[in-house]
């Protein structure tokens, strides 16, 4: 049984992922008025991320870990089943839904302090020091340049905009798609050799999460998308897909860089020397995440004139200064 504890804590990221599979399944389906069984299916994103996984590590484990793995999976495939077939609806709120939203997220960001920290007191300075700053810019710039807005929240840090929920969420994502890209790293020979490959998983499994979690932020109310953004995916705005790619790709590349050029496990990117890297580079991640956004953005919107640059140019204006 300790063993089993023991598999259960080192795979938490891994578990993690299906968690947010169940969670987030369980809210479209049971909790939302009316429910939005439309979105169900979005489920197949996070759990096909550790599919992935289990199958690349199966070779490589014994058989309780592989007992254990099917286990995982087999359970939370029947969890989901049960759920769409067997259970009754519970409509909530928006505030409930919020209020359960905004408190899971900071206790799961604390659960993730608490392992990480277990794992590495540096790999922890990592994430809650310059991993939780790009975060912040991120989630904030989104709001300051008029994109959405967050409002209703219980807890915020200001004079920030952002609630300290969604800033927080930001260590949460990093921390999982990471982890879960150093394990692919570990049974993929070849990637463990390419920070740019590895870089795309962990934003292919980035992307995955915010498949599943956008829609129903979106559907339930917790943030308030700006009303010219009108080409949208899952009901969400493609702009906001293509930001998560955007901040993911080159934060995770500059940190997967510094590993691979180093030969270095995890735990030590947590060093003093390369936290004092990651803080110098972080305004160049940021400006490379903005490039890259705008110039998607260009490509999917057909010009600088559809929505996204529509909305800029307001905030802009609103600001007292304008693009043109």
């Amino acid at each position: 049984m300790n063993r089993i504890w023991r598999l259960c804590w080192k795979d938490l990221p891994l578990i993690n992922f299906l968690f947010l599979a169940v969670s987030v399944s369980s809210a479209v389906r049971l909790n939302l008025s009316p429910p939005r069984d439309d979105l169900y299916w979005t489920f197949v994103f996070p759990l096909a991320v550790t599919a992935a996984l289990c199958l690349a590590r199966f070779r490589n484990v014994d058989h309780l870990e592989r007992a254990f793995i099917l286990t995982i999976l087999l359970g939370t495939s029947f969890i989901l089943a049960a759920m769409y077939f067997a259970a009754k609806p519970k409509p909530m709120t928006t505030d409930e839904l919020l209020c359960r939203y905004e408190f899971s997220a900071l206790a799961n960001a604390a659960l993730i302090g608490v392992h990480v920290w277990r794992r590495s007191g540096r790999l922890a300075a990592l994430f809650f020091g310059p991993v939780a700053a790009y975060g912040a810019v991120l989630e904030n710039g989104g709001i300051l340049l008029g994109y959405f807005t967050e409002v209703g929240y219980s807890m915020y840090l200001r004079p920030f905009p952002a609630p300290l929920a969604t800033m927080a969420g930001w260590i949460t994502v990093f921390y999982l798609v990471m982890s879960l890209t150093w394990e692919f790293r570990l049974c993929i020979p070849w990637l463990a050799r390419s920070a740019i490959g590895s870089a795309l998983v962990a934003t292919a499994c980035a992307l995955c999460m915010d498949f599943q979690l956008d829609p129903l932020a979106t559907a339930a109310g917790f943030w308030q998308w700006n009303h010219l953004l009108t080409l949208r995916l899952l009901g969400v705005p493609l702009l906001n897909f293509v930001a998560w790619a955007s901040a993911v790709f080159p934060f995770s590349l500059m940190i997967l860089s510094l590993q691979t050029r180093q030969s270095i496990e995890p735990e030590v990117l947590g060093c003093a020397e390369n936290l004092k890297r990651v803080w110098r580079r972080i305004p160049l991640a940021l400006a490379a995440s903005a490039v890259l956004f705008f110039a998607s953005m260009a490509v999917f919107e057909g010009g600088f004139s559809g929505p996204t640059f529509a909305v800029l140019e307001n905030t802009l204006r609103n600001y007292g200064c304008a693009l043109n």
